[in-house]
């Protein structure tokens, strides 16, 4: 609708309505798919589905370039019609959460969808399991702060405000910040498609690699790593080193914010995963906001290349040492997998 308006104010709310509805689609797509999704394959599957927001970034920019210089701004946004005619079919296909469809006592749904999973599934599970949910927590917001949660809910957001920072700060001014720093703006393009094909890579390979090694160390690593390369992107260098440097850091920042994703989601309780994945992306989009801000206010400031690619990288430091507070899921009996979670092991 937005590529329709003709007044800013209009404009305006449609990109806001645009907001609510992704920002409510994200952690029930992560929530879904963590109940769904066999113990040793969650990191794997969840990176690998939300490796479309790489494919969506390097996309977006390649339909702009094609269209704006002959069509204008409004075709481009005329694209996000598509995937309205998916919807029919996610409608068929995909099966409703298991803790409603528990509550709601249509066990049977519930069955012939997790035999497509594993054959060998008993019905005895869902009859052992449906008791305690009658337990969970009823106002899940209020649940992020009970039972030890508090302190690893506040560090998530502060991790995710980080990540979103870096991540949507590079996506709207690395190609400037790269034409700043003295490349040609076909060269700095190009660093945009390295980010996020890096990262694309980059997620099924750490998504992988969680599943057998453990997230927490894995994501603080990459943050570090991530900030590193960041701040050495301030120092010309040869064209081949800074194309593997901006890969690395899509890897660091877009690729790891979708195994932080996976990690939060298994880190909550069934009955308030959604809820903590989607406070989290909350308060990380206000990350986005300052992100694109910082990198103005830099630029505006004609602040040397080098300060702005270390005001980028400071935040994944941050992120990194606000995730090595957070307590081991297994040493809090109370943030494992609530009881009334499904999980084939």
């Amino acid at each position: 609708m937005s590529g329709f308006v003709d007044n800013a104010t209009l404009f305006s709310w449609c990109r806001f309505l645009a907001g609510i509805g992704f920002g409510g689609a994200l952690p029930s797509v992560i929530s879904l798919l963590t109940e769904y999704i066999p113990k040793s394959s969650k990191n794997k599957a969840i990176t690998l589905a939300l490796c479309g927001n790489q494919v969506g970034g390097i996309l977006a920019p390649l339909v702009g370039v094609l269209f704006i210089t002959s069509f204008g701004w409004r075709p481009v946004l005329w694209f996000s019609v598509i995937p309205l005619f998916i919807i029919p079919f996610m409608i068929k296909s995909l099966p409703e959460s298991p803790q409603f469809l528990i509550r709601k006592g249509k066990l049977d749904d519930l069955e012939r969808t997790l035999r497509k999973i594993d054959p060998d599934y008993k019905k005895q599970l869902i009859e052992t399991e449906q008791e305690p949910e009658m337990k969970t927590e009823k106002i899940p917001f209020i649940g992020l702060f009970q039972n030890k949660l508090a302190l690893p809910t506040i560090l998530f957001c502060i991790v995710y405000f980080m990540g979103l920072l870096m991540i949507y700060g590079l996506n709207t001014w690395l190609p400037k910040l790269m034409e700043t720093a003295g490349y040609p703006l076909i060269s700095s393009l190009g660093f945009a498609i390295f980010l996020n094909g890096g990262a694309l890579l980059g997620t099924i390979i750490i998504g992988i690699l969680a599943d057998r090694r453990g997230s927490k160390a894995l994501i603080t690593g990459l943050y570090i790593l991530g900030a590193v390369c960041l701040a050495l992107l301030g120092i010309k260098s040869n064209i081949f080193f800074l194309y593997l440097l901006i890969a690395i850091a899509g890897v660091c920042t877009m690729g790891n914010q979708s195994l932080l994703n996976a990690f939060v989601s298994q880190y909550y309780p069934a009955h308030v995963r959604s809820t903590g994945v989607g406070l989290a992306n909350g308060v990380g989009r206000l990350g986005g906001m300052v992100g694109p801000t910082l990198g103005g206010m830099l630029l505006s400031l004609k602040a040397p290349i080098g300060i702005c690619f270390i005001a980028f990288a400071a935040p994944g430091i941050c992120a990194a040492l606000a995730l090595l507070l957070v307590r081991k899921k297994h040493d809090d009996p109370t943030v494992l997998q609530s009881e009334a979670e499904l999980t084939l092991q």
